[in-house]
């Protein structure tokens, strides 16, 4: 029995000699502060951008990281603009870099240069579909086709027939997405697509203008869907427009923002789909620092993060979050 204490008591002081020799070499390989890049096509002043740079900032308190943003300054150009900061992160010599793949086409080659170089990526806000072209690690954030297709199912439920759908011309790959879930969520209704140009997409008044023209053509139009945060100035103001018409529709969208919670909480429009751009910003944190401290592989090679659907039963509750830059 001695003999069995005395050479556990070794045991012990062993193994809490060999903790001591190892301990130094285990933080400093595994739990320095990380340097991360995130690339993005919208700056931090477009209002969809907010709850993304919440989910960053509180990510990087949260897991010692340092997070350097950088986005395009004009949308015009925005893909070769986004293609030079990804190969500017590069010199900055991070640890990994998120970039937000609004254009694959052009952006796929430069991420998988960023990783065959050692550098580890993931793609989120847009992209879904392209972790195995773009050589990404994920992809955090929508099902682009499942948003427009669920957004679809919600007005079936309302009892829509005719929905028309505020959209771009085909070439911009997420609204081409959302737009295509939507016509085969709403099937066998009929479906209007409202394409225009992206520069008119931004501008308010003339979307406003174009959504009111296409109305106007067609009366037995009976409700309305929005691709997204893009739209949701126009949206509001057309709903508001419509005046006694809109009360024999019905409205639905992607993205949130206030006026558009505004709009459900008064009974004008009857959802939202909120893709939770929070947890796209704090999950792609996570996903690479867990990946480059301890090589956990992301669960897949997509991570969706959300839809929740917002109408009058949880408004209040997700205006309060939104209050807090959380949604």
């Amino acid at each position: 029995m001695k003999k069995f204490i005395l050479a556990a008591s070794v045991l012990i002081a062993g193994l809490a000699a060999g903790s001591m020799l190892t301990a130094p070499a285990f933080a400093d390989n595994y739990t320095k502060k990380l340097k991360i890049v995130y690339i993005s096509h919208d700056p931090l002043t477009d209002p969809w951008m907010i709850p993304v740079a919440a989910g960053l900032d509180q990510a990087a308190k949260d897991l010692d990281v340092d997070v350097i943003f950088r986005s395009v300054q004009n949308l015009t150009g925005a893909a070769n603009d986004e293609v030079r900061l990804i190969t500017d992160a590069v010199g900055l010599k991070p640890d990994g870099i998120i970039v937000a793949n609004w254009n694959p086409t052009a952006l796929n080659p430069a991420i998988k240069k960023v990783v065959s170089s050692g550098t580890p990526v993931v793609i989120t806000v847009a992209g879904f579909g392209q972790t195995a072209a773009s050589g990404a690690l994920t992809y955090v954030g929508n099902d682009e086709n499942q948003l427009g297709y669920i957004g679809a199912e919600q007005l079936k439920k309302l009892g829509a027939k005719n929905a028309l759908v505020m959209t771009s011309l085909p070439g911009l790959e997420v609204a081409d997405q959302r737009a295509d879930g939507f016509t085969k969520g709403f099937a066998p209704g009929k479906v209007t697509k409202l394409q225009v140009p992206v520069d008119v997409l931004l501008n308010t008044t003339g979307l406003v203008n174009a959504t009111m023209a296409a109305l106007q053509k067609d009366p037995s139009i009976d409700s309305v869907f929005s691709i997204g945060a893009c739209c949701s100035a126009a949206f509001v103001a057309v709903v508001n427009k419509l005046g006694d018409r809109a009360k024999t529709m019905h409205f639905g969208t992607i993205d949130l923002g206030l006026p558009v919670l505004q709009a459900i909480k008064q009974g004008k429009v009857d959802f939202a789909l909120d893709g939770q751009q929070y947890l796209q910003g704090y999950d792609s944190v996570q996903t690479l620092a867990d990946y480059i401290r301890y090589d956990f592989l992301p669960p897949g090679s997509v991570q969706t993060t959300g839809p929740v659907v917002v109408d009058k039963s949880n408004v209040d509750r997700i205006t309060a979050l939104a209050k807090e830059n959380l949604r």
